[in-house]
């Protein structure tokens, strides 16, 4: 597997509204990190409040 940060391989948002989203420098690295530590936190509370519904709903003979 190939490490992108040793090829010094990095994102660079043109049009993000904070200037500070480039991965080539630790700060846009840790602004990037934080982003996506956020979204991973979403994505799970998403799944949290979603798996009680489909229980319910296999529960009552429903597929969905």
């Amino acid at each position: 597997m190939v490490d992108l940060g040793e090829c010094k391989v990095g994102l660079q948002s043109l049009n993000a509204p904070i200037d500070t989203i480039d991965t080539i420098h630790a700060q846009g690295r840790q602004v990037f990190n934080l982003f996506a530590s956020q979204a991973e936190f979403e994505r799970g509370l998403i799944r949290e409040r979603t798996q009680p519904g489909l229980t319910a709903a296999r529960a009552r003979g429903l597929v969905g």
